[in-house]
């Protein structure tokens, strides 16, 4: 009877436990992976259209960019998307992060990982790696936290789709 009411009890906690919005790897650090397949384009074309998203996507690609490597066909450096909270607290964070997209004949690889999330209170910038919640809600109020993760999650996901366009996009002939 007791065994009953003890799962009886803990059923709700795995009913609604929610999965995180972001990816994590093996080594449970956030990330978004993914080799992606796209027929006939070369590397060299691939290697363009990275290159033309990351101009596309950030304010400045010339900043972003760390490494344009013509010969393994890679380009890496760091972005940031930006967030807004609402709330007792309310205003603009970045969530900074590492981005690598390799590129071979007919497929590409990218990797968006190592988020750090700026944080600005009292006028100072402190950075935490996005993986350590308790640092990063001790600083928040509510439900901010939950708010943030979950546009985190969601710009990333826009991010990711403006790359497979751009990845896929076979460019004008003007």
């Amino acid at each position: 009877m007791k065994k009953i009411i003890l799962v009886a009890l803990m059923l709700p906690m795995f009913c609604f436990a929610q999965k995180d919005a972001i990816p994590k790897n093996a080594d449970g650090n956030y990330e978004y992976t993914e080799v992606v397949n796209v027929d006939s384009a070369s590397a060299e074309k691939l290697y363009s259209n990275a290159k033309l998203f990351i101009v596309d996507a950030f304010k400045s690609g010339k900043d972003v960019t760390q490494l344009n490597d013509d010969i393994s066909k890679t380009v890496a450096g760091t972005g940031a998307i930006q967030i807004y909270l609402k709330g007792l607290t309310s205003g603009t964070q970045y969530v900074s992060f590492k981005l690598n997209i390799q590129c071979k004949d007919g497929r590409y690889k990218y990797d968006f990982s190592n988020f750090q999330y700026d944080l600005v209170y009292y006028g100072d910038d402190h950075l935490f790696a996005l993986e350590d919640a308790k640092r990063i809600k001790r600083n928040m109020v509510g439900k901010q936290y939950e708010q943030a993760m979950q546009q985190v999650s969601d710009g990333m996901k826009d991010l990711i789709d403006k790359l497979k366009i751009k990845m896929a996009s076979k460019g004008s002939d003007w």
